[in-house]
């Protein structure tokens, strides 16, 4: 949806990086129904085989369940946010840099659900 808001909030006259929170809604509710428009996943469909008509926020759900995130992105966003806390435990009258490190992510056995486990360790010596 970004890429989508990106354009279409400039011809709204907004800033592109306006927050989703911060967006009209009107604005929030077309760049949701342009979005699903545009998708390229099987959208529900009726007993007589039409496309179903959707909520706004079951449209939005299915947009946001539909993206697909790597395992790096998912590293690289743990990795992110270890640093920033890291950064805040720090910050000035924290706690003594020496005594935290961020360490590489671990990898965790897969289970047989569809669920997904994030770990995240903190040392602090």
């Amino acid at each position: 949806m970004q890429s989508i808001q990106a354009g279409e909030t400039q011809t709204a006259g907004m800033p592109v990086d306006t927050p989703i929170d911060q967006l009209a809604p009107e604005t929030h509710q077309f760049l949701v129904e342009t979005a699903y428009a545009r998708a390229q996943f099987p959208k529900p469909m009726d007993e007589s085989g039409n496309e179903k008509e959707l909520t706004l926020a079951e449209k939005e759900k299915l947009l946001v369940t539909a993206i697909e995130v790597t395992e790096e992105e998912l590293t690289d966003l743990g990795q992110r946010r270890s640093n920033t806390i890291r950064d805040y435990m720090v910050s000035p009258g924290g706690i003594d840099p020496s005594r935290i490190f961020v360490k590489a992510p671990v990898p965790v056995k897969e289970k047989k659900t569809k669920e997904h486990e994030v770990k995240t360790l903190f040392v602090i010596k």
